[in-house]
C-alpha cells in the first residue's frame, strides 16, 4: 500500500506579523485569471494559507482586449495588480513566477527559477490558448488576442496600415492596405471589427470567418457603420 504524503503543520502568518496565528493547510493556485481569483476569494474566510502564482503580477480583463487592439483603451485600463485585488485578504499571498512542472510525489509546484511551493491542495487555473479550428499552421501568421502584447501588436499594425493608406499614391494601393481578416465565433470579433471601421472612418474592408468554413466580406464606405454577418 502506497504511503500518503505527510506534511509538517503549516502556519498562517498575517502580513507584517511575526506571531503564529493558526495552523492551516496550504493551497497553491496557479493562475490569477478569473478562475484563480474567484477560487482565492471564495477561500477568504477559510483557515487555509493561499499562495497564488502567476507569471505576471496583474490580472487582465480579457473581454476588453479588443478595445486595446482598436485603440479604444490603453492596456493599463484593463489590467489591475493582483496584490491590489487581494490586499484585504489576509490569508493570501502572491508569487511572481512561471510554473514549469508539478511534483505530485512530494506535492510541490516547481517554478522556473528553481523554487518549490509545497501544497496540500493544488488548483490549476492557467486559462485557455488560441483555437485555430484544427488549422495549427495559422498560428505562425495569424495574431491571437489573449494578452496585452497581442492587443498592442494588433493595434500597431492597424494604425500603421491606416497611416500608409493615408499617403498611398493611388486608390488601388490604398485598398490593398485596408483589408482586415478576423476569424472567431465570439462577441469580441464583431465589436473589434466594427471599431476598426467606425472609430477610424476609413472605408476598410472587413472579412469575418466563423471557424474554418470560409469568409464573408462586407464593404464599409466612409462615414457609415458596418454590418457584419458571420457564417
Amino acid at each position: 500500500m502506497k504511503q500518503k504524503n505527510t506534511f509538517p503543520p503549516p502556519t498562517l502568518l498575517r502580513p507584517g506579523a511575526d506571531t503564529q496565528v493558526a495552523p492551516c493547510p496550504r493551497v497553491v493556485i496557479v493562475g490569477a485569471g478569473f478562475g484563480g481569483l474567484s477560487a482565492a476569494q471564495a477561500l477568504a474566510d477559510t483557515p487555509v494559507n493561499i499562495t497564488i502564482v502567476d507569471r505576471r503580477n496583474f490580472h487582465l480583463f480579457q473581454p476588453l482586449l479588443y478595445q486595446v487592439a482598436t485603440a479604444g483603451l490603453n492596456p493599463s485600463d484593463i489590467a489591475w495588480p493582483i496584490r491590489g485585488i487581494l490586499s484585504r485578504q489576509t490569508n493570501a499571498r502572491v508569487v511572481l513566477g512561471e510554473v514549469c512542472g508539478v511534483d505530485t510525489q512530494s506535492n510541490a509546484v516547481l517554478l522556473a527559477n528553481g523554487q518549490r511551493l509545497s501544497y496540500h491542495w493544488l488548483i490549476l487555473a492557467t486559462g485557455a490558448t488560441h483555437n485555430y479550428f484544427g488549422n495549427d499552421q495559422w498560428g505562425s501568421v495569424a495574431l491571437g488576442l489573449k494578452r496585452t502584447d497581442d492587443a498592442t501588436l494588433i493595434r500597431r499594425r492597424i494604425l500603421l496600415a491606416f497611416e500608409r493608406a493615408e499617403v498611398a499614391g493611388s486608390e488601388i494601393e490604398r485598398r490593398k492596405l485596408m483589408p482586415f481578416n478576423s476569424s472567431t465565433r465570439g462577441y469580441c470579433l464583431l465589436r473589434s471589427s466594427g471599431n476598426q471601421v467606425r472609430g477610424m472612418n476609413s472605408g476598410a474592408s472587413i472579412s469575418i470567418s466563423s471557424g474554418a468554413r470560409g469568409f464573408q466580406r462586407r464593404r464599409c464606405p466612409p462615414s457609415h457603420d458596418a454590418t457584419f454577418n458571420s457564417q
